[in-house]
């Protein structure tokens, strides 16, 4: 397991870390029901309850103040996994935002190769990183930079709008704008709120 997961934890974590911003942001504006507008097909929340269609499984729980854990997991897709077994506090696992893009992303340097030209190879590596939020450690890891670097450029594309950066815990996460996509020429993509 440490063989297959570790190479590619970073970008994991940074997809769940994503997904976990983005239903915190939900909760906030919109409530419970924005929560699970999007969460999955088989999740649907009305008025006072949570109902999951499970055609082949029927069964009812009450959270009786133990709340319901969201679990995103990219290992989950694309089934909503449902723990609801007593005395385990009510589960769903879900497949989070984004995971298309975790599995079948295009190498980053080949994608940066023009834009390196203009605004030079290491900004460029960076940005065409950054299509999934990511810690400085993790992007100096990534390029084989030093953190010190890589803040230095962060810093610079922050300036030029093509950084965005934000708090999650005690990481400082770095995403890439619209307009830094539309410079790689990679695919629109929606930005995460802020938490």
């Amino acid at each position: 397991m440490q063989a297959a997961v570790e190479p590619v934890w970073p970008r994991l974590r940074a997809l769940h870390d994503a997904d976990i911003a983005h239903r915190a942001g939900q909760l906030t504006t919109g409530g419970l029901a924005k929560v699970f507008d999007d969460l999955h097909p088989e999740a649907r929340y009305e008025v006072d309850r949570l109902l999951v269609d499970k055609p082949t499984h029927s069964a009812r729980r009450s959270a009786g103040g133990a709340g319901l854990l969201l679990v995103p997991c990219v290992f989950a897709w694309p089934r909503l996994l449902v723990l609801h077994n007593e005395p385990y506090q009510p589960t769903l696992t879900y497949s989070p935002r984004g995971i298309g893009r975790l599995w079948t992303e295009e190498r980053a340097g080949a994608t940066a190769e023009p834009l390196g030209e203009l605004v030079g190879r290491s900004r460029a590596a960076l940005l065409a990183h950054l299509d999934l939020p990511l810690s400085t450690s993790q992007l100096a890891a990534y390029l084989d930079l030093t953190s010190a670097a890589v803040s230095q450029h962060l810093s610079v594309l922050r300036r030029c709008r093509l950084v965005t950066s934000r708090r999650s815990g005690r990481w400082m996460l770095h995403q890439r704008t619209p307009l830094a996509g539309e410079l790689l020429g990679a695919p629109a993509q929606r930005a995460a709120p802020e938490p």
